[in-house]
């Protein structure tokens, strides 16, 4: 009866964790940062707990009661380097809040959210996706495809998800139903072919990885029938892109002379503006709030974006803030908008617009390396410290931005790891692309389709990291990571089930 009552007691565990971060996730598709902007502020707090740090404290919370009431037995070396990791967070953390303020808490995020992946292992259950609990998710898959507008960075994760449940089908009308949903769904949707040239990109290659997986990892037949096929993918692929694509935002990434060319003529207008350019502090604020967003709950007495300077906070006791003239005119380099929804965009982006663009990267991932380097930071620049590109600043881009923040986003979450977490951080970017080789490995040896759409997913999601402000936020990273541990929960389930055969 005790027995009994234990199992009752974790399956309730579970299925609470599930349900809430299955909520969260979806709402995240939904609503982005609207929905990530909620939070609650305590009077004698400089910052707001969002509601996606509720969400890691109450799965926190239910993992440990979970781990020591049923005594969860874990690698001992495993157990060892995640204490030291999460003791290298909280210490960074801290000391960057204490040092600098609450963009500390900001920028820890990127190393404190994998934990969900954590999270995601613990509440993976093959059987609620089988059953009843295919046909459910199933439907809501394809109806939230269909007739809802998600956010377009997680169209690829429905819709692999919806061609997965419709393939293993034992009906094979239903399936076939299914799969041609999807590749309607495929044709008639434009978020899958117009947009971002990071979604463009992260597109492509997950098509490649696709090919390859199943083409030449699962496919049985002669190489010159499988190279045959894969060329009629491709041009069928290539069509669909300069068919429905954005043409100026392909041709800024294919002419790649003219790129270069582009680079070196905005790189002397840098360099001759630098020799005037003053670097002030600036004020920094925590987030920059959507008009629309409105708090859980407001002490009267408090502020929910935080103030500070871009100097330590000892500094700012000594000295006071100079005047910051704000420049009226509008950025020079726009950063790249997000993938638009609308079926039938009015326009393409103007050519020279899509070369500033990936140039605005590149100067703020150069300034990145630059300050790395100059501070010889191996552990990590501060969590606290803003970052700041000279190069954007002495030719007076992006202002918008950086004069409203007092910070730039690096556009890069994989680089964003590196530049605060030193030698961590590098270790953390080379284990995820270890991990995701070594699951593709995995699932290959098992001839597993689910396995290759479900890493299909994250070699998608990984590729846009290196263009975006990606993992940094909640809406995105909690979802990927969740992920990413269900489907290396559900690569383990596969594996118990071929030794047990």
């Amino acid at each position: 009866m005790l027995k009994m009552s234990d199992d009752i007691l974790q399956k309730i565990i579970k299925r609470i964790i599930l349900v809430l971060v299955g909520f969260f996730c979806y709402f995240y598709a939904l609503y982005a940062s609207d929905f990530a902007e909620l939070h609650i502020q305590f009077a004698g707090l400089d910052f707001p707990i969002f509601i996606g740090e509720i969400l890691l404290g109450v799965c926190v919370l239910l993992f440990l009661i979970y781990i020591l009431k049923f005594s969860v037995c874990f690698n001992l070396r495993f157990v060892w380097l995640g204490t030291l990791y999460v003791s290298w967070v909280l210490a960074k953390a801290f000391l960057g809040y204490v040092h600098w303020g609450p963009l500390a808490l900001r920028n820890a995020a990127l190393f404190y959210y994998p934990f969900f992946a954590l999270i995601g292992y613990m509440i993976f259950e093959r059987s609620l996706y089988q059953g009843l609990g295919r046909w459910f998710l199933l439907g809501f898959l394809l109806w939230n495809l269909l007739f809802v507008n998600i956010n377009d960075y997680f169209v690829i994760a429905f819709l692999m998800l919806a061609f997965g449940l419709s393939w293993h089908l034992r009906q094979q009308v239903l399936r076939f139903a299914g799969i041609f949903l999807c590749a309607f769904y495929v044709i008639h949707s434009r978020v899958m072919w117009w947009g971002c040239r990071s979604h463009m990109v992260g597109i492509g290659v997950m098509a490649i990885f696709l090919a390859g997986y199943f083409l030449f990892g699962m496919f049985k037949a002669q190489r010159r029938v499988k190279l045959l096929t894969l060329f009629v993918l491709v041009v069928i692929f290539v069509g669909f892109l300069f068919k429905f694509g954005d043409h100026n935002a392909l041709k800024s990434m294919m002419t790649f002379r003219q790129l270069v060319k582009e680079y070196k003529k905005l790189d002397v207008d840098v360099r001759k503006n630098e020799t005037t350019y003053i670097h002030e502090p600036l004020i920094v604020r925590l987030y920059n709030e959507n008009s629309k967003t409105l708090p859980l709950f407001t002490n009267k007495n408090s502020k929910n974006q935080s103030l500070f300077l871009d100097k330590p906070r000892e500094e700012v006791e000594k000295h006071s803030l100079p005047e910051i003239k704000m420049i009226a005119e509008p950025s020079q380099v726009p950063v790249e908008p997000a993938v638009q929804s609308d079926s039938s965009p009015s326009h393409e982006r103007r050519l020279d617009v899509a070369y500033a663009n990936i140039c605005f990267r590149l100067f703020v991932w150069k300034d990145m390396v630059d300050d790395f380097i100059k501070q010889k930071a191996w552990g990590g620049v501060s969590f606290g410290q803003p970052q700041r590109s000279p190069s954007l600043e002495a030719a007076h881009w992006a202002t918008a931005d950086w004069l409203r923040d007092g910070w730039i986003t690096p556009h890069n979450s994989f680089l964003h790891m590196i530049y605060r977490g030193g030698l961590v951080g590098f270790v953390c970017v080379v284990m995820i692309f270890g991990l995701l080789v070594n699951m593709t490995r995995r699932f290959l040896k098992l001839r597993s389709v689910w396995g290759g759409l479900l890493v299909g997913c994250l070699v998608y999601w990984v590729t846009i990291s290196n263009f975006l402000v990606f993992l940094e936020f909640p809406y995105n990273a909690i979802p990927f990571w969740t992920f990413w541990g269900m489907t290396l929960a559900y690569l383990h389930t596969l594996e118990k089930d071929s030794l047990c055969a």
